[in-house]
């Protein structure tokens, strides 16, 4: 496994008026999306659009995490950080119905955001990516 490290900026978008709409991320460089999308082409021969919600790493999002003290999220927004990243991708989407393309990141500084805001994962959680 090689990682590498890489920035960010925390970006918390609180829920308004759509409680499923909440969301903590790390924005990364649209860079990513364009770098990837290269070896995806040239493995699987087809070009995939950009992501829906640009490239982002999901720290936490309100479909999946309830009780999310928006209030205190929102001192890290803005909030540049640094993470390290598998430069392998994972297939995944299986069970959506198509098949997308992650990779795995690794941060001890978001994973003590999650806990300093109280965010637990639920069983199906596979890390941040």
């Amino acid at each position: 496994m090689t990682l590498v490290k890489a920035n960010g900026k925390i970006s918390v978008e609180p829920v308004r008026n759509d409680p499923k709409r909440g969301r903590i991320v790390v924005n990364v460089s649209d860079d990513f999306a364009r770098y990837y999308n290269w070896f995806i082409t040239k493995r699987y021969w087809v070009s995939l659009g950009t992501p829906m919600y640009k490239p982002h790493i999901t720290v936490a999002n309100s479909k999946f995490h309830s009780n999310i003290d928006w209030k205190k999220a929102l001192k890290f927004n803005n909030k540049p950080v640094e993470f390290e990243y598998n430069v392998d991708m994972v297939q995944g989407g299986f069970l959506k119905g198509f098949i997308m393309f992650y990779i795995k990141v690794y941060s001890k500084e978001l994973d003590l955001m999650k806990s300093d805001l109280g965010i637990v994962e639920g069983p199906n959680y596979k890390g941040l990516h």
